[in-house]
């Protein structure tokens, strides 16, 4: 073999390599479905997910169908989103007051027909102290303020969304424009809360 063809042969075995790591990095990503017959309630231990691995990331999606264990508690989580299937039964999802629970992708999608809970241990709050985070786009904010509405959680629903309103002032403009329907929608839910507290 000939100098170049060794160059040649290390080019390709490098994109072997590079294309090896890459999956082997996507096959651990962290995504995972809380199990029908979970060990116990904490979403931190990797045995009551399949597979067995915690979604806890900024690109884990979290997915819940049925289960029997449906009260879960947790300590400092992120993901992406949490997913809950057609179906799905109804979750109590705690965090505590010691540590984050952020979603900073696309949040929470409810296709189950049925209310999930997020719950935010507040023995322990202060005004500095936020343990339940969303730290992504307008439309998530949108979103889980429209979920709180539909749970008939209206001043939790205002809140999120005046949070919404209040993203806006932080963007830059082009980005203003490009999620302004996710704040006209904000607006308009603010409007319907209030003319709902004022009935």
């Amino acid at each position: 073999m000939e100098n170049g063809d060794f160059s040649r042969l290390g080019g390709r075995l490098g994109l072997v390599q590079l294309l090896l790591l890459l999956i082997v990095q996507t096959a651990y990503a962290g995504s995972a479905t809380w199990k029908t017959n979970a060990i116990n309630s904490s979403w931190n231990d990797a045995r009551n997910w399949t597979p067995e691995t915690v979604p806890n990331g900024p690109d884990d999606v979290a997915t819940f169908a049925t289960s029997g264990i449906t009260s879960i508690f947790l300590s400092e989580i992120e993901v992406s989103e949490i997913v809950f299937n057609p179906g799905a039964s109804s979750f109590t999802i705690t965090s505590d007051s010691f540590h984050l629970f952020t979603v900073s992708g696309l949040g929470i999608i409810n296709n189950s027909g049925v209310t999930q809970q997020f719950i935010a241990d507040q023995s322990l709050l202060t005004p500095e102290t936020q343990p339940i985070q969303f730290t992504n786009t307008p439309e998530t904010l949108y979103n889980y303020a429209r979920f709180l509405n539909l749970a008939g959680r209206n001043d939790e629903a205002k809140q999120w969304a005046q949070t919404l309103m209040a993203k806006k002032r932080t963007l830059p403009r082009y980005m203003q424009r490009y999620e302004r329907p996710w704040f006209r929608k904000g607006k308009a839910l603010i409007k319907g809360l209030n003319e709902k507290k004022a009935a």
